[in-house]
């Protein structure tokens, strides 16, 4: 993963069926998404270590994104491995 655009690329891939995609590709229109979650989710980020090194800053703030949600949310669980 060498961009933010790979993330969203493959985390919409993987959790089609669970939220809506309304396009945005920003951290603020990942939070608009993940906030039309009707169940827990649980994101599994596999080499997270290479994915840290690439994307920087923008790792740790997608990270907070992922687990900061609003009361009333549905959880989101990020197990980097």
């Amino acid at each position: 993963m060498n961009s933010p655009l790979d993330f969203y690329e493959q985390f919409f891939e993987s959790a089609r069926a669970l939220m809506p995609d309304y396009g945005g590709r920003n951290l603020d229109a990942l939070d608009e998404d993940l906030g039309e979650l009707h169940e827990p989710l649980t994101v599994h980020w596999t080499h997270s270590a290479d994915a840290r090194a690439s994307l920087g800053d923008w790792f740790e703030r997608c990270c907070a994104t992922l687990g900061e949600r609003a009361p009333g949310d549905q959880p989101v669980t990020v197990l980097l491995t």
